[in-house]
């Protein structure tokens, strides 16, 4: 059953601070959850007569011409419509309407934040327009209120516009106000949440090349907690046998090594990114019937620190002295279009492999082997074993 003017006024809220403020915890939350978006549009119409709420954004290097403007939808919530409805909607007639392209024009040429379209298309007969007829009565909105505003990089330019049914009446100055006072928070709490969002991004991104990265790589902070651990790093905690985590914190099995390891951590607080090229940031882990594995202590990069990371983090690299380190056969063929078996030439080579070693080991005459290496010198532009070692190498 429809609800009467009457009723709907009782379930609205009043504009205090109290409720102002949880609304903008409402909003800001929506920054760091973007599913939370849908709360904010339940709780704007309960301070105003609202039934259609649109929230978009337009890039300012698009045109205001009719039909050519290219904006991103943000958010928007027509009272009664399913969500394909509400889309439907705003692709119909989002371009139709002289509300947004006037209201584009007084932001920019004459900074006006909140205008009707009486101000902003005075000459625009609305109770007799296609649009009224045809999509403003029959989804029962027919008042229109409009804000706008810059962004801080003034890179963007974000509408937030709401209408409310003809029996309602017109929108008051408090409702200008409340939408004036609303935006900036909109839009900032939407910027948030893209820059957290492509930071994420990077954040997988680096991740991801990281695992693919044989050499273990840690995250810590200034107390050697750890933050982040590539899969090489997580199978070595794994063992427990050089590295190992207690309460979360990185240990060497070692004591004297997990001395220097505090110390290298200290001292690298203190130097920031000084810490880069000095000698007591390189550590070293013993390993038992093997040569230690060797650290070297680095700041983290920013866009490397999750968000719970306080201000100063650091990358602990580790690195096998005895680890083969040639790149993938597939890698070879592809960048130098080797055959597999010049590929293999090339990596036994490259393990420290004479040609009469690599023959026996591929099981054929060294004659041939002699022969694919020169197609592999051929290829890969190497004059001499040395150089191409060091293409090799250089690779891995």
């Amino acid at each position: 059953m429809a609800r009467t003017p009457g009723q709907r006024s009782r379930l609205m809220l009043s504009v205090n601070d109290q409720n102002f403020s949880q609304l903008l915890g409402i909003i800001y939350d929506a920054a760091l959850h973007p599913e939370s978006w849908q709360t904010v549009l339940e709780q704007l119409p309960r301070f105003s007569q609202t039934n259609v709420l649109n929230f978009v954004e337009l890039q300012l290097n698009d045109l205001p011409v009719p039909g050519k403007l290219s904006w991103v939808p943000l958010q928007s919530s027509v009272h009664g419509l399913s969500r394909e409805g509400e889309a439907s909607l705003m692709a119909d007639w989002a371009y139709r309407i002289p509300l947004t392209y006037d209201l584009i024009n007084l932001t920019l040429k004459d900074q006006r934040a909140v205008a009707t379209p009486a101000q902003t298309s005075p000459q625009f007969d609305f109770g007799n327009s296609e649009f009224c007829h045809e999509c403003a009565l029959p989804n029962d909105f027919y008042h229109m209120l409009g804000v706008s505003s810059l962004s801080s990089d003034r890179q963007s330019l974000f509408i937030l516009s709401m209408n409310r049914p003809r029996r309602y009446g017109h929108f008051s100055n408090a409702d200008a106000q409340l939408l004036h006072s609303l935006l900036p928070h909109l839009s900032r709490a939407q910027q948030i949440g893209q820059q957290l969002r492509a930071m994420q991004l990077v954040q997988g991104l680096q991740a991801a090349a990281l695992d693919h990265c044989a050499a273990p790589v840690l995250g810590l902070n200034v107390r050697g907690k750890l933050l982040y651990a590539n899969a090489a790093a997580e199978a070595l905690l794994h063992t427990g046998t050089v590295l190992r985590l207690h309460y979360g914190t990185l240990q060497a099995t070692q004591p004297g090594e997990h001395q220097a390891l505090i110390q290298a951590l200290h001292r690298a607080s203190l130097l920031g990114r000084d810490v880069q090229g000095r000698p007591d940031n390189h550590l070293t882990f013993s390993r038992d019937g093997r040569p230690p594995l060797s650290g070297l202590l680095l700041p983290m990069p920013k866009l490397l620190m999750p968000k719970q990371c306080p201000a100063r983090g650091f990358t602990l690299l580790l690195k096998d002295p005895v680890a083969r380190r040639t790149p993938p056969l597939l890698l070879l063929q592809h960048l130098y279009a080797l055959t597999a078996a010049e590929a293999r030439v090339a990596t036994l080579l490259t393990d420290g492999l004479t040609l009469d070693e690599i023959g026996a080991h591929l099981g054929t005459a060294t004659a041939t082997v002699r022969n694919q290496l020169k197609q592999v010198f051929a290829k890969t532009g190497a004059r001499r074993q040395g150089d191409l070692i060091r293409l090799i190498m250089n690779l891995s």
